[in-house]
């Protein structure tokens, strides 16, 4: 959409998206796959929604760097564009993008949306529902549960058990430990917002 009040804003940072991305499809600008993420979400939400052929091609190769990147063995993502860890606040990101990529008539093959599915659930904890860092490591969280479930929601689990109870853990978790030193406040409600609202 190239109307509104921002639109040469919008195309600005467009253009900025074009000249930094490098022919490998990296937008990270710095080679962290949590930059590279939020770019290819933005480029493949901006290319969904206007059609601009001469998105396409750069919102492709942003995905198939993702691709690229995701755990042949875990099935998730880490900081790094490396194949071989993974864990759970990358992995949102990169699920996010591979869905914007996906409603934005790019193909995403489903063994990757399968491979991060079971990823993701080994992260939550039997006993709470809750969703850890990383598989068996640390305590579950309201920040890692919602991303938890944010990623099961944008893989097409929306209705799967894990999911369900992730919500419930999310709900049930305690007003008072929201006051305003709370870590990862913002990035926390990011996500639970958007989950409870899927």
């Amino acid at each position: 959409d190239r109307e509104g009040e921002y639109q040469d804003h919008v195309q600005l940072a467009l253009d900025y998206l074009l000249k930094i991305q490098k022919d490998n499809g990296d937008l990270s600008g710095q080679g962290l796959m949590y930059c590279h993420s939020i770019a290819s979400i933005a480029l493949c939400e901006a290319y969904g929604i206007s059609r601009d052929e001469r998105l396409r091609d750069p919102a492709e190769r942003a995905i198939a760097y993702t691709l690229a990147a995701q755990s042949k063995s875990r099935g998730g993502w880490r900081y790094n564009p490396e194949p071989r860890d993974a864990d759970l606040s990358m992995t949102v990101m990169q699920v996010v993008a591979l869905n914007s990529a996906r409603e934005a008539g790019i193909s995403i093959p489903d063994a990757t949306i399968e491979k991060a599915t079971k990823y993701v659930l080994t992260c939550q904890d039997e006993d709470s529902g809750g969703f850890r860092y990383q598989p068996g490591g640390g305590e579950p969280g309201f920040a890692r549960t919602a991303a938890g479930v944010m990623s099961l929601i944008m893989c097409g689990q929306r209705r799967h058990k894990a999911t369900q109870r992730g919500l419930a853990f999310l709900k049930a978790y305690p007003d008072r430990k929201f006051d305003k030193n709370y870590p990862r406040f913002h990035y926390s409600h990011y996500y639970a917002v958007q989950s409870m609202y899927q």
